[in-house]
Order: structure tokens, then C-alpha cells, then sequence
């Protein structure tokens, strides 16, 4: 079966791991065990209502190829690579 190791502090999931439940094994001191076949590292666990799954982030781009793209340095960074650019240089 599958347990959420996780810490007593802020309810934070640490790990996930395989148990059976029957076998001599105790979570690390400050954390807990749960059963749960969706938890994550990451998610929270209410002692009220079990898992609560973290919310997906947004994809963000990544500033440097954001300016890269803003400057011309894309531009020179294809033409050292060997590629021609949209504009033919």
C-alpha cells in the first residue's frame, strides 16, 4: 500500500512510499503516515478531510528567451548554430 510520510509542523506530504502496514517500520520522528494512493511530495494533508492536492502552477516563461527574442540575440544565436533566420541574415 501506499503511505504520505507527512511532517506534523505544516502538514506538508515529505514523501510517498510503498508499506504494508504490517511490517516493523515507523515514520521519522515529526512526520506521520497516511494512507493515500494520490498523494505527492508537495500536497497538504488535513487531519479533517485527508489529501488536499497542491494546485498546478502555470507554466512561466523563461525571461532570458524572452528577451532573447525581444533584442536579436536569438537571431545571432541561430546564425552561430548554423541556421538561417526569418529575415534571411
Amino acid at each position: 500500500m501506499r503511505y504520505a510520510v507527512v511532517r506534523d509542523s505544516d502538514s506538508e506530504v515529505e514523501n510517498v512510499i510503498e508499506w504494508d502496514g504490517q511490517t516493523e517500520w515507523s515514520p521519522p520522528l515529526g512526520t506521520s503516515a497516511n494512507q493515500s494512493d494520490e498523494a505527492s511530495p508537495g500536497d497538504r494533508w488535513s487531519t479533517t478531510g485527508g489529501l488536499v492536492k497542491r494546485p498546478l502552477e502555470p507554466p512561466t516563461l523563461d525571461p532570458e528567451w524572452d528577451t532573447l527574442t525581444t533584442d536579436g540575440k536569438l537571431d545571432r544565436l541561430a546564425r552561430q548554430a548554423g541556421f538561417s533566420t526569418v529575415e534571411g541574415r
